[in-house]
């Protein structure tokens, strides 16, 4: 999504001088209600082989994380932290919801974790508690690779930046009327008639995009596209 452009855009809508502070605030409040109200895309996530990478599921694209990990520097993609003592694998809070849990190809099992501490290293459980990942033997020191499946809270826009790719791009309606509505809502810009107008038609644009995300995910596990 091309941000110069949406932005001119809205200056058109509301008629006047949107400055950039102002309208990367509204965005990021737009993508802030999308992670808290909004499906999510399935992502799988390389968490061990030397890269930081995240396949969205379906699509051709691999997107790199910002801070690429440099192979050899460790065994975990950057973000993830591995606690030896207790068997934890602590993921970033981006990671909205856990799926599956892969090693080496081969879907691992979650189980309360009574029941991992009572199993022995041959077993492929795993338990998942809040953002922590358990296991019962020590993976730090395993070559085996790991991957997880997840859905994947939707980046925030950093200010300044022309492109934005953290939301897909049939999103960019929804987010226009998204911002415009916050925008309206400010005092400088406050117009009761138009804010209802615009919110009504972003909550619109938020359940079709959901069920679009939903149509795309269920399409994804009916095909077991990159089931390993």
């Amino acid at each position: 999504m091309n941000l110069r452009i949406m932005r001119e855009t809205i200056e058109i809508q509301l008629g006047g001088v949107v400055s950039v502070a102002e309208f990367y605030a509204a965005l990021r409040r737009v993508v802030g209600r999308c992670n808290i109200e909004g499906e999510k895309q399935e992502t799988m996530v390389i968490l061990t082989d030397g890269a930081n990478s995240e396949t969205v599921i379906g699509e051709d694209e691999t997107v790199i994380g910002e801070d690429d990990r440099i192979i050899g520097e460790g065994r975990w993609a950057s973000g993830f932290i591995w606690d030896s003592l207790n068997f934890a694998l602590a993921l970033p809070r981006k990671y909205a919801k856990v799926l599956s849990v892969f090693q080496e190809g081969i879907k691992m099992q979650a189980v309360p974790y009574d029941k991992l501490q009572d199993s022995g290293a041959s077993d492929l459980y795993y338990t998942h508690v809040s953002n922590h990942l358990y296991f019962n033997s020590d993976m730090d020191s395993s070559s085996a690779t790991l991957r997880l499946r997840a859905r994947v809270d939707y980046t925030m826009p950093t200010a300044g930046t022309g492109e934005y790719d953290g939301m897909p791009d049939f999103a960019e309606s929804m987010i226009t009327n998204g911002v415009i509505a916050a925008l309206y809502s400010q005092p400088k810009h406050y117009d009761e008639a138009m804010l209802s107008l615009h919110r009504a038609q972003f909550n619109e644009d938020l359940r079709s995009f959901n069920y679009g995300i939903i149509i795309r995910n269920s399409h994804t596990q009916q095909t077991r596209y990159m089931d390993y």
